[in-house]
């Protein structure tokens, strides 16, 4: 069965779109993450005045460069939703979620930890605290400063990277602990300029190889087709031997008798 993301409403599996509510059941797990963190976006990180959230939908483009300064692995396609709670809501500080973990950075002069949803044994309450337990080591986040919602998130969010495999062959090699250290975004900038220049020639030989298909195809239905007039030519001709051999037998026959 197929859960809805949007009503919870139950589907068969061969379904597209939702008996109850008509949404599509076909979505990515970035935005089946993306739901789940909306459900209780209201309260991550509540104790801040100063937060503010985006998704990957609509963060400003003039800030996307200090993701970056998170870790070196950083990727913008893995990015899913942030609850800033920097000074300018720049996105130097927060909550990072991304299709196959999450950063912190709070505070700042601290260095941003990424923990992979995979790699998370345990998620325990105790006292206003949060630790969550990883093959690595167990971290510990107030709730104060985080918000009531980090665990129910965080538990729907490694329930769909557990059940969803479509990012298994994931763009970044971030693992579980202290990230690396600020990225170079010109590089980057220039990776991701230089992966759409190859991304558009790769599209355009697809292009390419396509029409030439078609050309293929054509010619090919073109040459069938007068295959087939001609094998029906010839067993029209054929008909018409087996007809003159037959009269003929019929002649020959008479003229014996005679």
């Amino acid at each position: 069965m197929k859960i809805c993301p949007f009503c919870n409403a139950q589907n068969k599996d061969a379904n597209n779109f939702c008996i109850e509510c008509g949404e599509s059941l076909q979505l990515s797990k970035r935005d089946r993450m993306l739901n789940a963190i909306n459900e209780k976006e209201g309260s991550l990180l509540s104790s801040n005045q100063y937060v503010r959230s985006w998704s990957y939908k609509d963060y400003p483009e003039d800030y996307k460069k200090n993701l970056f300064k998170h870790a070196q692995a950083f990727n913008l396609a893995n990015f899913v939703y942030i609850s800033d709670c920097s000074m300018n809501n720049n996105g130097k500080e927060g909550l990072i979620f991304m299709t196959n973990g999450f950063y912190d950075h709070i505070g700042p002069s601290a260095r941003s930890v990424f923990i992979r949803y995979r790699d998370i044994k345990q998620l325990k309450l105790d006292s206003n605290c949060l630790y969550v337990e990883t093959s690595v080591e167990t971290y510990t986040f107030s709730l104060d400063t985080y918000g009531d919602a980090l665990k129910p998130t965080l538990e729907k969010l490694i329930e769909i990277d557990k059940t969803d495999g479509s990012d298994r062959i994931e763009f970044s090699e971030e693992k579980t602990g202290k990230v690396k250290g600020e990225a170079n975004f010109k590089r980057r900038e220039s990776d991701y300029k230089r992966a759409d220049r190859l991304l558009k020639t790769l599209e355009t030989e697809l292009r390419r190889r396509s029409e030439q298909f078609l050309q293929d195809k054509n010619r090919f239905m073109k040459a069938r087709d007068e295959y087939e007039n001609l094998l029906d030519e010839y067993e029209a001709y054929i008909e018409v031997l087996e007809n003159i051999k037959s009269e003929y037998q019929k002649l020959k026959a008479l003229g014996g008798k005679a």
